[in-house]
């Protein structure tokens, strides 16, 4: 797809978004929520990340593997990741090769909307991605925690939850009242940039972690200022 100026990406993100908030709405969608065992717990080929995300597969698949299960996320399905799980992901191509998905990260105070296409190995890339600032983003953590915790809980009150989530991420992009038709100041990052920070936030316990290692992550060069002694990273 062409990359969507940042003004605009708000707009795509409703679009694609909305089918699976109607999907929700008829009580027909298919939702993942994988059990909270190993949190924290590194293992190979894995990584967690001290916040939840919220998978939206819009083609082809994604495959999931936690410490206690595996499945696939299929086109048109929703997968709640809860914080500090180990996964692993492995993409398929659907029809023509075409990959594509939506991931929601929240930090503390900040949603960030990351569009997946497919990576140069059987991990998904980042495309573009825009965050959205405000106290709507705890909320919405707060509800997917309740979604990971209450895994043996009703469907009713599971669906409750995630419709609840869904119609605060569209809140989210929706345009201010009184305004042109456009979110007001979305805040995009690089792909180098968000690829960093999901390295941080996976690695943040491991002590070998530095710009070293992030450097060799994300194929940049190390330039040093000799007055001050300040390390940078350059990226191509």
């Amino acid at each position: 797809m062409n990359l969507p100026a940042l003004q605009e990406r708000p707009a795509c993100l409703r679009a694609a978004l909305a089918p699976f908030a109607a999907r929700l709405a008829a009580g027909h969608q298919v939702v993942h929520v994988p059990r909270l065992q190993g949190l924290r717990q590194p293992r190979r080929g894995l990584v967690f990340h001290a916040v939840p995300e919220l998978f939206f597969q819009l083609v082809g698949t994604n495959r999931f593997t936690c410490p206690s299960e595996r499945f696939v996320l299929a086109a048109d399905e929703i997968a709640v990741m809860p914080r500090w799980l180990p996964h692993g992901e492995r993409v398929t191509a659907g029809e023509r090769g075409a990959f594509a998905g939506i991931v929601v990260g929240l930090d503390a105070g900040r949603a960030t909307f990351r569009w997946q296409c497919p990576g140069g190995g059987a991990r998904p890339s980042i495309a573009w991605s825009v965050a959205h600032d405000g106290p709507q983003s705890d909320r919405l953590a707060r509800y997917l925690d309740d979604l990971a915790e209450e895994h043996s809980a009703c469907a009713e009150y599971r669906g409750c939850l995630l419709r609840a989530a869904v119609a605060l991420l569209l809140d989210m992009l929706q345009p201010p009242e009184g305004g042109d038709g456009e979110c007001a100041a979305p805040h995009a990052f690089s792909p180098k940039v968000q690829r960093c920070r999901e390295i941080i936030q996976a690695d943040l316990s491991d002590p070998e972690l530095g710009v070293c290692r992030l450097a060799q992550e994300l194929r940049c060069n190390i330039f040093t200022e000799s007055k001050p002694r300040i390390q940078h990273l350059i990226c191509f």
